[in-house]
């Protein structure tokens, strides 16, 4: 080898580590916005480095807690406890716009798919405060339950299931008129909840019990409880579905979220307040919450299941509580998708399952994903119509509850939607898996009746019989 080839090959040894920190620094980042409760700051950290880039200081109001962001990032709902409000961030500018007025104690947000509405939990008056994001004014309020903490909504924007911590129950919102639905008895103490991003799950860490539950959400029956070796809060779901998180004192538990087997834990030093993952489904971020003598954020490796890094937030940190990643705008133009079906068909009879996107769009292939009652399943493909309608044919294989649910993946303008489940009973007779209809119900107010009437012309004849026999005696 000559002088020269010498000297070149010095060189490229040189530039073998500054390459690759050049290829590993150009992998996509994120923003991950973590509040600090006591000290009313809020960090604002690169995945890509696991750097705190810029702080915030919310003036606007006391002890922030949960964050939400558009679905645009362009601005952070941000909810304060000690002063019963939410303060809205130009997540751009960096910069306080407005503030809301909602109820006592405000724990959870979630902003709405299309962007028009911010859910709050206020675990102080048992209610959920709806916020129109257009002119930043609370329109509705319901009362939900004892202690609501944390909220999700499901990817079609038809519920929302909201953790009551107190109440040992999720609540069920139907936000199309705003109505509670129904409660689901949970375990002792339930924290936090994250619904799969094909609306089929949801999934509860249930504190004291040291559980997580799974929540099949087209009947609301809890499938699964996942025993964990700690006390879990933060809960959180991998944007591709396939992994579950809960967040406890020792580490963040993995869960397949397609057996609910748990998988390993993460080793972390951290009480588990709040859960993120990267829109890659590269890290799971937890918040240490306070008191742990190592007050940041620790980052999982995914893939790895072990911790890789602890974020340093900064000498005035105390208290790290919630995290959410800012989105990134794809520029796309958001969609909706329906689902729907009769709910009961005989048997030897094709099921017809129909609906619509919208807005209305012309020629886009429809997934119709059928579920057995075994639990495999089947898919068949349509095309929608100029109205953005759909219509599919098919023929069960076997009696019992079957689940539908349309989807379609999107194109360079519109984001794609998936669908809420519905469900089919087939070849089943008997009452609807919804329970008893109207029918049943009116027989069964009629027999009642019948029943009374029975009852009270018996006693009246017996009175009078004892009347008449009174009349006999004496005379």
């Amino acid at each position: 080898m000559t002088r020269k080839h010498q000297v070149l090959f010095l060189v490229f040894l040189v530039l073998i580590p500054l390459l690759g920190s050049s290829f590993a620094a150009g992998a996509e980042s994120y923003s991950a916005w973590v509040t600090l409760g006591e000290t009313g700051l809020i960090k604002i950290v690169d995945t890509g480095t696991f750097r705190v880039e810029s702080t915030l200081n919310v003036t606007g109001g006391k002890f922030p807690w949960g964050i939400a962001f558009t679905p645009d990032g362009q601005f952070a709902y941000v909810v304060c406890r000690d002063t019963n409000n939410v303060v809205v961030i130009d997540a751009n500018s960096l910069t306080e716009v407005d503030s809301v007025n909602v109820g006592r104690e405000p724990f959870g947000i979630r902003v709405s798919r299309d962007g028009k509405r911010a859910y709050v939990t206020n675990s102080g008056d048992a209610t959920l405060s709806i916020i129109d994001t257009e002119t930043n004014t609370v329109t509705t309020t319901i009362n939900v339950g004892d202690e609501p903490l944390s909220i999700d909504i499901t990817p079609d924007g038809s519920r929302a299931y909201i953790v009551l911590r107190k109440a040992n129950q999720v609540a069920i919102v139907q936000l199309s008129d705003n109505r509670l639905l129904e409660t689901i008895p949970m375990g002792n103490s339930p924290w936090g909840i994250a619904i799969t991003p094909d609306g089929r799950n949801a999934y509860v860490s249930v504190e004291v019990d040291k559980e997580v539950w799974a929540i099949r959400l087209s009947d609301n029956v809890v499938t699964a409880k996942m025993q964990l070796s700690g006390e879990p809060r933060g809960v959180a779901v991998s944007p591709n579905g396939a992994r579950v998180f809960a967040a406890y004192s020792e580490a963040v538990a993995h869960i397949d979220a397609n057996t609910n087997q748990v998988i390993d834990g993460s080793g972390i030093h951290a009480q588990g307040w709040g859960l993120a993952v990267t829109p890659d489904n590269r890290y799971v971020l937890a918040t240490t919450g306070e008191h742990t003598g190592a007050e940041g954020v620790e980052v999982v490796d995914i893939s790895r299941m072990e911790k890789i890094e602890t974020i340093f937030l900064g000498e005035e940190t105390f208290g790290p509580r919630g995290i959410a990643i800012r989105p990134v705008s794809s520029g796309k133009i958001l969609t909706s998708i329906s689902c729907n079906t009769e709910l009961q068909v005989q048997e030897g009879a094709s099921v017809s399952v129909y609906g619509s996107i919208s807005p209305p769009l012309d020629g886009k292939t429809i997934t119709v994903t059928f579920t057995r009652p075994d639990g495999s399943e089947t898919t068949t493909t349509t095309t929608s119509l100029s109205d953005g309608s759909y219509n599919v044919s098919y023929m069960p294989d076997v009696k019992g509850t079957w689940k539908a649910q349309a989807s379609w993946s999107g194109d360079g303008t519109y984001e794609g939607a998936v669908s809420s489940l519905v469900s089919i009973n087939y070849g089943v007779s008997g009452e609807s898996i919804d329970g008893p209809g109207p029918l049943f119900l009116v027989l069964a107010v009629v027999i009642i009746v019948i029943v009374l009437v029975a009852v009270v012309l018996r006693r009246r004849k017996s009175k009078i019989k004892k009347k008449s026999e009174k009349g006999l005696v004496s005379s």
